[in-house]
């Protein structure tokens, strides 16, 4: 588990990807998931229009403030990724952010940075 905030990423291409995050309130305290939404995508740049690919976000134990982004092998297999540097295993960079919206229509960025992908050799 990870506390929510800044928090960089690796996702392996071609391999599924899950992450648990926590919110607490400045007191340490779960924040209550109870009737939000979780979600959040990958982008080139935080202005580019188009996103990569979208993360599926669940609520996993409301009260304890839990929450997850995952992707799918399939979803991961179809990010791009750079080309240069035969030989290599370069990673390449993104951007991500993840946004709660609560039961009452309040929206909070609860985790955001860069994601690394790291090119997948098995097809």
């Amino acid at each position: 588990m990870i506390n929510a905030g800044p928090q960089d990423i690796q996702i392996d291409q071609g391999a599924s990807f899950l992450m648990n995050f926590i919110l607490e309130d400045d007191d340490g305290n779960p924040v209550s998931l109870a009737g939000a939404t979780i979600a959040g995508k990958i982008r080139q740049a935080p202005e580019s229009a188009v996103a990569i690919v979208a993360f599926t976000g669940t609520v996993i134990s409301a009260g304890d403030g839990e929450g997850q982004i995952s992707l799918t092998d399939v979803q991961t297999a179809a990010i791009p990724v750079d080309a240069s540097g035969q030989g290599k295993r370069k990673l390449t960079k993104y951007v991500y952010d993840v946004e709660v919206t609560f039961g009452d229509g309040y929206k909070q960025r609860v985790l955001e940075g860069i994601c690394f992908v790291s090119p997948e050799v098995t097809k």
